[in-house]
């Protein structure tokens, strides 16, 4: 069925009605602003022909709204057939409809950062590691918008949750000949991405990831701000001058453009302004991070190509509030090499977090990266995702 097109004819035709009466009515102020004398016969030819092409309009806009009402009428009627019938449509894998009434299916859907692959959604199954539940997904718009254009992920994830709270994937990848995992995380509402202190109380000491996330209920975990190692406050190196915590300031001045800012519409960026303007634009938590973001407004920035040093690190990265990518070195790896994954992802913005000994990844309370070190590395804060 063409509906679209029959509403956009009767716009047209109404728009042709609207134009014909202006200019008529432009014709006849400049018949009457004359001072020329002329013949009442064309004052009828002009009124007629108008007569005629608004007669002609009305015509087609009457012919065009009977076929919209018939039209309504066999979608009523096809409805009311299928309500009784529900194995009478398939339209498991109708994408769009275009004007012309033909169909779109995910085959050849595509975005504007990367063809999306062909994922056959009944093919998706629970394992073990991966629980999707298709009937939930399809009750939120984001989510299930994330399973059809992200669905390919779960194929080769070891991790996976699908829900109508969250789309997430860990991924184990190779960047730049590097191993890592790459989580995606989708959740449906913003205040399921949140930063937790360590023991629940900013300032009162250092905790494990793994302990975190088993005391949080988080569903994904990783490790955040540089720290001390005395009381686990953040650590304000550098142009580090900050800290917003659970939405209180703890540490005022003037950001430097190093802390990552989550405010409570899932948006991470960084900034420059004070702590009171950030709080009061809805900041909800900061975490000092020791270097310049990698993507800052869909682009690498200049001075992430600056840092030689090869560490692993935990690296966030936002496609948009609510989409996030997390890179998790397994080996050693440039900052470069990870921006240009992250942007290939759609990243808007990524910075990384703490590095080295801190990296962690916890999946269900248990973390899933070898540590560095041997033995998890008990941290400062964390950022957390729930379910």
């Amino acid at each position: 069925m063409k509906l679209v097109a029959d509403i956009d004819k009767i716009i047209d035709n109404a728009m042709n009605l609207e134009i014909g009466v202006q200019e008529f009515e432009a014709t006849l102020s400049t018949f009457s602003s004359t001072n020329a004398t002329f013949d009442t016969s064309e004052i009828s030819s002009i009124v007629e022909s108008y007569i005629a092409s608004v007669a002609s309009d009305l015509e087609t806009l009457a012919n065009s709204a009977n076929s919209y009402v018939s039209l309504i009428d066999e979608a009523t009627s096809e409805y009311q057939k299928n309500e009784a019938d529900t194995t009478a449509i398939d339209i498991s894998n109708v994408q769009g409809i275009s004007l012309d009434g033909s169909t779109s299916t995910k085959d050849s859907v595509t975005d504007s950062k990367e063809t999306v692959t062909n994922v056959d959604l009944g093919d998706i199954k629970s394992t073990s590691t991966k629980e999707i539940d298709m009937d939930a997904a399809k009750r939120s718009e984001r989510i299930y918008s994330a399973l059809q254009k992200y669905g390919s992920e779960i194929e080769n994830a070891t991790y996976a949750k699908v829900n109508d709270k969250m789309f997430m994937t860990v991924v184990p990848t190779v960047v730049n000949g590097k191993k890592c995992l790459v989580s995606h995380v989708v959740v449906d509402n913003p205040s399921q991405i949140y930063g937790e202190p360590a023991n629940g109380s900013y300032a009162s000491g250092l905790e494990t990831p793994s302990s975190a996330a088993r005391r949080t209920g988080a569903q994904l975990l990783i490790n955040g701000s540089h720290f001390s190692y005395d009381d686990g406050s953040e650590d304000l190196k550098g142009t580090n001058n900050i800290v917003i915590a659970d939405g209180e300031i703890r540490a005022n001045g003037t950001a430097g453009n190093m802390e990552i800012c989550l405010d409570k519409n899932g948006r991470l960026f960084t900034s420059n302004k004070s702590a009171e303007q950030l709080k009061n634009e809805g900041v909800v938590y900061t975490f000092s991070s020791h270097g310049a973001p990698m993507i800052e407004n869909g682009s690498i920035s200049p001075i992430c190509s600056q840092e030689t040093r090869i560490y692993n690190r935990t690296v966030i990265g936002m496609v948009e509030p609510c989409d996030y990518y997390i890179v998790t070195d397994l080996d050693t790896q440039s900052q470069t090499a990870t921006a240009n994954f992250l942007l290939s992802k759609g990243c808007t913005f990524a910075k990384s977090l703490d590095q080295g000994g801190s990296v962690a990844l916890v999946y269900e309370g248990n973390m899933i990266n070898p540590p560095r070190d041997g033995s998890e590395r008990a941290v400062g804060d964390f950022i957390c995702f729930d379910c």
